[in-house]
């Protein structure tokens, strides 16, 4: 064993270099290397994987249905409680429909296969999104159209008339 002052090698401690350190159980020289497998093992692999997409698409519904219960639980007036999980509601909208990619990455090149459980997973953020822009139009903080009531011209009628039939 070569000693130096920043480095050890332990490498001269193998038996196969003649060293007297044996390999441990179970331990297989190929284990480093990729092994091929087959084809059921394949099918297998990327079945597992398209459920565990699956999963991952579905996520966001389960914070979906607790975003719209701290939305009603906030109330209707504006305040520091009611703002604060109504931003944080729609920031983490928008932020999940942007990480769709980097989300599924970890899935690897499953190719067109993932289509539909990108689709669900945006669907459940717009749904997410579609609550917290609700509450911000129940508070007021959206324009609506009393909102440019100074800007609409109202229809004058040219005429009015009124009256009745009497019946004999």
């Amino acid at each position: 064993m070569a000693f130096s002052p920043n480095r050890v090698s332990f490498s001269d401690l193998c038996v196969e270099a003649g060293g007297s350190v044996q390999l441990p159980p179970g331990y297989a020289k190929v284990a480093g290397e990729q092994l091929e497998k087959s084809p059921a093992a394949k099918a297998k692999q990327q079945e597992l994987k398209a459920k565990k997409a699956w999963e991952v698409a579905k996520s966001p519904q389960k914070s979906l249905f607790m975003t719209a219960f701290m939305m009603w639980m906030t109330g209707s007036t504006i305040h520091i409680f009611t703002l604060m999980p109504t931003a944080f509601a729609l920031f983490n909208a928008v932020k999940g429909m942007m990480s769709v990619n980097s989300v599924f990455a970890r899935f690897g090149n499953m190719g067109n296969a993932l289509l539909p459980q990108k689709l669900l997973f945006v669907f459940f953020h717009c749904a997410t999104l579609a609550v917290a822009l609700y509450k911000c139009w129940v508070l007021g903080l959206l324009p609506t159209e009393a909102d440019w009531l100074a800007f609409h011209h109202t229809y004058e009628e040219p005429e009015f008339s009124s009256g009745w039939v009497q019946g004999k």
